[in-house]
């Protein structure tokens, strides 16, 4: 895959392709956003680091998701890569109340999956598990950024930010970047724009990342033309829940995944792994915790049809589940796996679900 400076060539030559379809559009109701959202590869290029400079190698062939897409350009050249992607706006707040992006997804015959969607009103995004999320330029425009990114910490692998940084805050005349703080702008204080509301330190935007569950890949801090901070923060992080193999899916009669990246089951749930992927992996292997009201639990899996051995758990606390993977090394299908438990634990008054046995990882090794 292309090395970020090489995406950063081919981002112009698909912005000149996309200038002409702009013109050629020539909208009546609407004006097309007026700021260049391909503008940011060269930032980008001096961002990125090591293996994270073959940027869309990291989505592991999952889709792309892309927050505040503005007129789409980003989402497009993407796609024009060869990548799945989504993208998430506000009509509200939306330069032209997403007429643009409608409008060139249909002059490109894109299938760029389109949602209109404010976050601060709900957290659904349009798919389970994203590769990666683009976060540029949107994390001012957020009332609730804690919320926004602990939840996408939890269906995505990796997220590419980019927000304005201070130094300082109202009626502190002391430099405050080494303070985790994090100011509220009034209406309309910050470029006249009243859609803008939190502003972070250089050393609050870390705070926050690491609080949301996010780990810093590369960072870094580039002087810019905003004239109420000059500063602007691009980053490349990687979710804390990101070490369960990307080929291993979840399948139904799973429970939220909890801060500390576990998960309980219902009695019945089921896994999958990618057929492109399994070719390497030998074996299956759960890292799994019986409660202690759970008593004695048997285990069952049938994977494609096949029904592996069974496990029988007497005794609480931390145990493993492993078995070959063998038998289907040579299918070209995905391994779908259906686990049955001989009993879980019923709703009661402190949890309305029903619970199986808690998992801490899954892994096809």
């Amino acid at each position: 895959m292309a090395t970020i400076d090489e995406l950063a060539g081919l981002a112009r030559t698909f912005e000149s392709k996309l200038a002409a379809v702009k013109a050629g559009v020539s909208p009546q109701s609407f004006a097309w956003y007026p700021y260049q959202s391909l503008s940011n590869f060269p930032a980008l290029d001096q961002t990125l680091t090591g293996e994270s400079r073959a940027l869309l190698d990291l989505t592991g062939g999952k889709p792309i998701l892309d927050i505040g897409c503005a007129d789409g350009d980003l989402a497009f050249f993407l796609e024009s890569l060869g990548c799945r992607v989504d993208v998430i706006d506000n009509p509200i707040t939306n330069f032209n109340a997403m007429c643009g992006v409608r409008a060139l997804k249909d002059a490109l015959g894109s299938s760029v999956g389109i949602h209109a969607m404010d976050l601060d009103a709900g957290l659904a995004f349009p798919d389970e598990e994203y590769g990666l999320v683009l976060l540029l330029g949107v994390l001012y425009h957020l009332k609730n950024p804690f919320l926004v990114l602990e939840k996408l910490s939890k269906q995505a692998r990796y997220c590419l930010l980019s927000t304005a940084l201070t130094s300082s805050v109202p009626a502190v005349e002391l430099d405050v970047s080494t303070s985790p703080l994090g100011f509220l702008a009034s209406e309309r204080e910050l470029n006249g724009d009243a859609t803008v509301y939190w502003i972070f330190t250089d050393a609050g935007f870390r705070r926050l990342l690491d609080r949301t569950n996010w780990e810093i890949c590369d960072y870094r801090v580039l002087p810019t033309g905003d004239r109420w901070t000059g500063l602007r923060a691009f980053c490349l992080a990687r979710s804390t829940f990101a070490d369960r193999p990307i080929n291993v899916l979840y399948g139904r009669g799973w429970h939220a995944v909890e801060d500390g990246g576990w998960r309980w089951t219902e009695r019945q749930f089921a896994v999958r792994i990618e057929g492109t992927r399994k070719s390497n992996a030998s074996q299956l292997r759960l890292s799994l915790y019986i409660p202690d009201a759970a008593g004695v639990i048997t285990m069952q899996a049938i994977a494609n049809g096949v029904t592996l051995a069974p496990e029988t758990y007497s005794t609480p606390g931390q145990h493993e589940f492993v078995r070959s993977l063998s038998p289907f090394s040579t299918a070209q299908c995905d391994i779908r796996i259906d686990f049955n438990l001989s009993s879980a634990l019923p709703p009661d008054s402190t949890d309305r679900r029903e619970r199986g046995i808690i998992v801490a990882s899954i892994t096809a090794e």
